[in-house]
């Protein structure tokens, strides 16, 4: 006898931020960086404001953090967040999972101190490491435990404070720009959503998670992203220390060269899996990686104002990012109920890509159950044509990019993210 599958909702989303942003002028005056201006920054990078939980003015001799801003209290209070946008109080979750690359140690799992700070005696935790793309495996993994039964509740908080982990003396001998864009793009912050399944004798409410992807496609390309240091490779040391293996390592022209190729294949697989056009998507939400990502859509017809932007307010807060846009989304409320929204997950470190695609219902003003209508996308024949060319266009010019070995000779020629006379 076949299991019937629950239906799992989004319940709840918050968000959370260490203190007040940091503008890019306080950063350069911390750093004294002389390496690139502040039009640079702005033209280049695309940021204004980010939020910073390390001690400031920050430098490589206070690495610490300001009080109640470790990674634990950010998670903490985006779930008190969310369950309160949920109705609920900690004592209804079942499971905690937190994903993130910048725990509080590496061992015991963070999600551990949020259940303490929550003040739950009894719960189950789970940690994801991962960057940018954990918030989605976090959140895929809860959908096995509440489509199943097994648990009814589950928080999933993204989460990261890659501040700390930046090499801040951006003037040192061994420093180069990649230092400096990380000093400027990464931001800290949490942001959590609560997930509820429903039996077939309940009503469900929430958004309906409609599609999602998970995948890992770096098997043969070195990282763009990491940090060597602190693992069972590098274990933490003084000669570890002393060579900065401690720090973010950010091939960050490796990462504008190839990490277009994660959001495509992101809202490919999501497309033609659900035989979707891209005028069926009323909100694009992508991982806020850096200034030029929302500028992605452009070449493809997708309507700017479709695609959800706040990297300029907050940097790149990586496993938070596309659920602190999600929480954005929800407070603002200016969506219609069944606008279909789509999150899109890319991660540089070893190369990976997932997404989330959901119908929108207010989580602020709910409609009334009884209200409720079942929203069905009558798409066009034009509509569907006009992205499978389109898919079918970009499926050419991948294939045409992995035959060049140098990278940055197909930058020179002309490839879809070049940057304006970047050297």
């Amino acid at each position: 006898m076949q299991q019937t599958m629950n239906q799992v909702r989004i319940i709840g989303t918050g968000h959370s931020f260490p203190g007040d942003p940091v503008e890019t002028s306080t950063i350069f005056d911390w750093l004294d960086i002389t390496l690139v201006d502040q039009k640079w920054a702005a033209d280049k990078l695309g940021i204004e404001t980010r939020h910073v939980a390390r001690e400031c003015p920050p430098s490589n001799d206070n690495a610490q953090l300001k009080p109640g801003c470790q990674n634990s209290d950010l998670s903490a209070t985006a779930i008190l967040n969310a369950l309160e946008v949920a109705k609920l109080d900690v004592h209804d979750l079942d499971m905690i999972i937190c994903a993130t690359c910048t725990p509080d140690y590496p061992v015991p799992a963070t999600s551990t101190f949020i259940q303490e700070k929550l003040g739950i005696p009894e719960i189950a935790t789970m940690d994801i490491r991962s960057a940018c793309c954990g918030a989605f495996q976090a959140f895929v993994t809860s959908l096995q435990y509440l489509k199943t039964g097994y648990f009814t509740t589950i928080a999933v908080v993204g989460t990261d404070i890659g501040s700390i982990f930046g090499n801040m003396d951006v003037s040192g001998p061994d420093a180069d720009k990649a230092d400096i864009v990380n000093a400027l793009l990464i931001g800290d912050g949490s942001g959590a959503v609560i997930l509820r399944g429903f039996s077939d004798d309940e009503t469900p409410y929430g958004m309906e998670i409609l599609h999602t992807c998970i995948r890992s496609v770096g098997a043969d390309t070195t990282p763009g992203f990491y940090m060597p240091a602190g693992g069972s490779i590098y274990p933490c040391n003084q000669d570890q220390v002393d060579e900065g293996k401690q720090y973010f390592h950010h091939d960050f022209r490796k990462v504008i060269q190839h990490g277009p190729e994660l959001y495509v294949s992101a809202f490919t697989e999501v497309l033609k899996s659900e035989n979707l056009s891209f005028d069926d998507i009323d909100l694009f939400i992508p991982h806020q990686a850096n200034g030029k990502v929302a500028s992605l859509g452009k070449g493809m017809g997708i309507d700017q104002s479709k695609i959800y932007d706040n990297f300029y307010r907050v940097g790149n807060c990586a496993n938070a990012s596309t659920l602190i846009c999600l929480s954005e989304v929800v407070q603002n409320d200016n969506m219609n109920e069944g606008d279909l929204v789509l999150m899109l997950g890319a991660e540089s470190t070893k190369w990976l890509f997932g997404n989330i695609l959901i119908r929108y219902s207010s989580l602020l003003n709910p409609p009334d159950a009884e209200d409720q209508t079942e929203y069905v996308r009558n798409n066009s024949v034009r509509s569907r044509l006009k992205t499978s060319c389109i898919l079918t266009a970009l499926d050419v010019v991948l294939k045409a990019r992995r035959k060049f070995n140098n990278w940055a000779e197909w930058v020179k020629n002309g490839g879809y993210w070049q940057r304006d006379g970047e050297n």
